[in-house]
């Protein structure tokens, strides 16, 4: 009898031991998802909906922090975390009226459910310095401001960046960073539809499946309602895209675009053999609109004038390079989709420079250890450079490998598309080593049977 309290005791203890261990670690990772958030407040009421005014029945929606609504003292809605979940968006309609500012506002929607913010029918409102992961989508919405903001890494399910359609008219988007996930599923970084007289400036592009820039017209325009016209694009970095600027035939016409940098954008075909062949498609422009001076092309060599496609040209494209560009997103070029644990695994990935800058690459090998980086190599600012890489994984499983590229002055390319393997135990290998930790684990078994039937302990 006194054995078996003893043995209670010493799994009581036991038990004990481990309750602290859990709530070290779940407390620790609490702190470290409030550190990820430090500097915003949690809204927990669903989506933010303010329609025709900002005050309903004499009181001011509670997500507004400060202001009156004047041109000089804006309503200021900021500082909000909303997570990442159905409904976690800002949604304004039919505000005229009364000026406003969203600012430094962190917002996770859930992927291809909601847009992140969304204005219908509202002017004068401000869009600054704002993290999302969903659309800013306009419709009917004008003299508005997006400016700042940087969009995290979107969806391919639904990754456009920011919508102007049906008369959005005379807005400004200005110093904003859209990255996405390049997938099979066609969606822009920046979409006018039907919208005319606003500017585009300043923003970082990058990785969409479809057009980094696109603007179209109503397939059958009858007015100028239908087309989109007069619109500014101009000191734009707009890489890695399948298309870097679309422009559609019809209703497109006296739009101006200048001072941009557009490279690395890309289109790629794979034939009967499995033979894969990439070309570059920085531009389509069927319309009648406006190039120059001095937009900068990945594939123009310096001499005569820069050819569109559409008989369209740049008069006076930019030349050489003159600002510090980031290497080439990274492709696999030989890669095995399988492979045995405890054997190096190897694989090849290809990039590039503009500048010529050395590049170091950094491998995520999808099994929770560390990034490794690889390099630098050097480059000649025109050249493909292909690398072997090689991993060991010990552990059985499917893993993503992805990687990025990184240059000497520290411009960083963006993820590469991610490549999944399968790895299978390696049933040569049976060291001693291995043996032990076998019977350590049948070990472990019986202990945890033998703790289940201690309460039968007479």
């Amino acid at each position: 009898m006194i054995n078996n309290k003893i043995a209670l005791k010493g799994a009581s203890i036991l038990l004990i031991c481990v309750a602290m261990i859990l709530s070290t670690v779940t407390m620790t990772a609490n702190a470290m998802n409030m550190g990820a958030l430090n500097g915003y407040e949690t809204w927990e009421g669903g989506p933010i909906i303010i329609s025709g005014s900002f005050y309903t029945d004499g009181v001011l929606h509670p997500a507004v922090r400060s202001g009156t609504g004047a041109s000089n003292e804006p309503f200021v809605i900021e500082n909000w975390y909303m997570g990442d979940v159905v409904g976690s968006e800002i949604k304004i309609r039919d505000i005229e009226d009364e000026y406003f500012e969203i600012k430094d506002c962190h917002i996770d929607g859930e992927p291809a459910k909601d847009s992140s913010i969304d204005f219908v029918d509202v002017k004068h409102g401000t869009i600054e310095n704002c993290y999302l992961t969903n659309e800013i989508s306009f419709c009917g919405s004008s003299f508005n401001t997006i400016t700042g903001c940087k969009f995290g890494v979107l969806s391919p399910l639904r990754a456009t960046g920011i919508s102007l359609r049906d008369s959005s008219d005379n807005n400004e988007i200005s110093g904003c960073e859209l990255i996405a996930q390049r997938g099979y599923f066609s969606a822009d970084g920046i979409k006018i539809y039907m919208s005319r007289d606003n500017k585009i400036h300043d923003c970082v592009i990058s990785n969409f499946g479809s057009a980094g820039i696109s603007m179209s017209a109503s397939s059958w325009p009858v007015d100028n309602d239908d087309e989109s016209y007069w619109n500014e694009v101009y000191s734009n970095v707009i890489t890695e895209c399948d298309t870097g600027i679309y422009l559609s035939g019809k209703g497109t016409y006296g739009n101006n675009f200048y001072d941009n940098y557009i490279f690395y954008n890309y289109r790629w075909y794979v034939g009967f053999e499995g033979e894969v062949t990439i070309e570059n498609h920085h531009i389509y422009d069927a319309g009648s609109n406006a190039w120059g001076p001095g937009n900068y092309w990945g594939d123009y060599d310096g001499s005569g004038v820069y050819t569109l496609g559409s008989g369209n040209i740049d008069s006076n494209p930019k030349y050489p390079l003159d600002i510090e560009v980031p290497p080439k997103k990274p492709m696999k070029y030989s890669i095995l989709e399988s492979g045995k644990t405890n054997k190096e695994f190897t694989c090849k990935y290809i990039s590039s420079d503009l500048n010529g800058d050395e590049i170091t690459f950094t491998f995520d090998w999808g099994d929770g250890t560390s990034e490794e980086s690889y390099g630098p190599y050097p480059t000649d600012g025109e050249s493909v450079i292909k690398q072997e890489f090689k991993h060991t994984w010990t552990e059985e499983g499917s893993y993503n490998i992805k990687v990025k590229a990184r240059d000497s002055t520290g411009k960083e390319s963006v993820w590469s598309d991610p490549v999944s393997i399968s790895m299978s135990k390696d049933q040569a290998k049976s060291t001693p080593l291995l043996k032990f930790f076998k019977g350590y684990q049948a070990l472990l078994q019986l202990l945890q049977q033998f703790l289940q039937n201690l309460p039968a302990i007479q």
